[in-house]
Parts: C-alpha cells; structure tokens; sequence
C-alpha cells in the first residue's frame, strides 16, 4: 500500500510538468479571479516567481494579450523551459 513513497518522479519530464497543471485545484480559482486581480487592461507588466509548472504564467499571459508583459522567474530548469517563448 505504501509502494507510491518509493516512486522517483523526473521532474525534467515535460509530461509531468503537464500533469502538475491538470492537478492544482488552485488554478480554478486563480482562473475565475484573474479578471479581478489584473483587470485586463492594456500595458501592464507583471511577474510571477517561482511560477513552478507555468500555468498561472502562461494563463495570464494568453489572457493580458500582445500589450502586456508577464515575465516569469523559476529555479525549475524544465519549467524555464517549457515557457521559453
């Protein structure tokens, strides 16, 4: 029953790292409160540290649109990754 605690997960596996979004029960809330955090207004410049798997990252970016900057800061190689663009 207890087998899962000897599982090594690669945390540089881009599967996983899609795997982690679909898991965050946060990010439903993130997504029905980002238009009252931000406001969708054109220019804005936000950052988000230690933005692990990229989803709020990359949420607030497609959402914000090609006016705004959202620039993102990771330890996490693989997240760095993932939302080079």
């Amino acid at each position: 029953m207890t087998q899962y605690l000897k599982t090594e997960l690669n945390f540089e596996d881009p599967d996983l790292l899609s795997a982690l979004d679909d898991m965050s029960f946060w990010q439903l809330r993130l997504e029905s409160n980002c238009s009252a955090l931000c406001g969708y207004e054109k220019n804005i410049r936000a950052l988000d540290i230690g933005f692990g798997s990229g989803f709020p990252l990359i949420e607030l970016a497609m959402r914000l649109g090609p006016t705004c900057k959202v620039i993102g800061i990771d330890p996490w190689k693989a997240a760095l990754e993932r939302t080079k663009i």
